[in-house]
């Protein structure tokens, strides 16, 4: 669980990224029931320290590598909440660490191609990765109506990953935000709900006592568009 809320200069922070974190991590802690010791939480999270999680370019030696090991049938959730990046052509997107700076943006970022080739290295039964960032390359607080992407964005996987699903909190470079009640990112609050059980009920779960990703994305892409459109007028596409 990855929270990164303030940034080196000249780039802004993201309030709602460390309640949003605080949040996903009171669902895995106290409702689902993961044990402290199998929980990773982080805030204000630099380059070094995603480095030592997810490992490098070319190795994916790291902590949670190495908590894998001879776990082949382990199931792995990563939740980030904070600031992501795309290059201006498009072919690259980065999670952005705490310590990037303005105009640093690609050489300090964590690129998302290395995460998922790490992530692929490592060989967990299943890996599902939250993330609750948006992917354009205004990190402002402006969002112009009715938040249609500027630009061709996508920060899943060029190609499917085994065991892995991805699931972002908007679409392209659509401006992923916050939900009016709680403070915490509107996709994270349906992400949490999903969760708890109420993907997995009728209409859109089939009430077999699972939840899968499925249901999961299902429940949570319907109630973000929804409450984006009837709270604030405006779009988000869940990815």
């Amino acid at each position: 669980v990855i929270g990164n809320s303030a940034y080196g200069s000249g780039l802004p922070g993201s309030a709602s990224a460390a309640r949003s974190a605080d949040a996903f991590h009171a669902l895995l802690s106290e409702h689902l029931g993961f044990e402290q010791e199998n929980i990773i939480d982080l805030r204000q999270a630099d380059i070094k320290t995603l480095e030592s999680i997810f490992g490098k370019a070319g190795s994916h030696a790291g902590e949670l590598a190495s908590r894998l090991e001879d776990k082949p049938d382990t199931t792995v959730f990563i939740y980030y909440a904070g600031h992501a990046f795309t290059r201006a052509d498009g072919n690259e997107s980065y999670l952005l660490p705490a310590d990037t700076v303005k105009y640093r943006e690609e050489r300090s970022g964590y690129p998302l191609s290395q995460l998922y080739a790490n992530l692929q290295a490592m060989g967990a039964k299943s890996i599902l990765l939250m993330l609750e960032a948006d992917f354009g390359r205004d990190l402002s607080d402006y969002v112009f109506a009715p938040n249609i992407p500027e630009m061709q964005v996508s920060a899943l996987p060029a190609k499917p990953v085994p065991g892995l699903t991805v699931m972002t909190a908007a679409d392209g470079d659509q401006r992923n935000l916050d939900d009016p009640e709680l403070g915490i990112g509107m996709f994270t609050r349906y992400l949490i709900e999903g969760l708890a059980g109420r993907a997995d009920l009728a209409p859109i779960g089939n009430a077999d006592g699972r939840i899968d990703s499925v249901e999961l994305y299902a429940y949570a892409s319907h109630m973000v568009r929804l409450t984006a459109r009837k709270s604030f007028g405006l779009l988000q596409k869940p990815m």
